[in-house]
């Protein structure tokens, strides 16, 4: 399934593509601003490019009517982990947690808390934090937590960036980009690690030290 990092490399795809601006992403939503409209992807959607060259929205998730441009969309959601938020923004987010009572991985997949992260990459998060999802946020050193959700956002970012402006069939790409994901992203932990239930959903942990 699509996660924040996934959305926010096919709007930097879509921008190159059609050579405009008019596409943004907050968490797990892409902003078409001249069409109105924003797509949520949760667990599924994905995006087709027609035979007229239009962008279609391929089930679930669209939403009509005034498009939520940053200021509006913060009403709703957290900070955006993969643009929008900065060092002191997430310190101020994960020092809040530090007294909390409720399992890690629930406030990482908060969305008011900070948007487009999905189990996929927090267990990637958590593991290189030496952290575990399942344990209560004030059972644990969280001071290695703002380093690794900014350390695994900077490698996303290169990499998918990469990827991105090497492509020579960018239709392609965009086209066939959900379809990919799991040879693409560079993951350690989900799917490989140990298996942890939290708020029913799986979770993937290590208790390797370094990830």
């Amino acid at each position: 399934m699509p996660e924040g990092p996934e959305i926010w490399i096919l709007g930097k795809a879509l921008q190159i593509y059609y050579n405009n601006y008019n596409y943004d992403t907050y968490g797990k939503h892409l902003l078409i601003m001249d069409r109105s409209e924003d797509w949520s992807f949760g667990l599924t959607g994905k995006v087709y490019i027609n035979e007229n060259n239009v962008l279609e929205k391929v089930n679930s998730g669209l939403v009509y009517g005034e498009i939520k441009v940053i200021n509006n969309i913060n009403k709703n959601f957290g900070q955006n982990w993969m643009t929008y938020c900065d060092d002191k923004d997430l310190e101020n987010i994960v020092n809040s947690w530090k007294t909390s009572k409720k399992q890690l991985g629930t406030m990482l997949l908060d969305q008011s808390q900070i948007a487009g992260i999905g189990v996929a990459w927090g267990s990637e998060i958590l593991a290189k934090a030496n952290l575990r999802p399942e344990k209560k946020c004030c059972e644990q050193d969280l001071t290695n937590l703002v380093s690794s959700l900014t350390t695994i956002r900077d490698e996303i970012h290169d990499l998918y960036l990469s990827i991105v402006n090497n492509e020579e069939n960018l239709k392609n790409f965009i086209n066939n980009w959900f379809k990919n994901l799991y040879s693409i992203r560079q993951l350690k932990v989900y799917k490989k690690g140990q298996q942890i239930k939290v708020g029913g959903r799986t979770w993937y942990t290590t208790d390797v030290t370094q990830v």
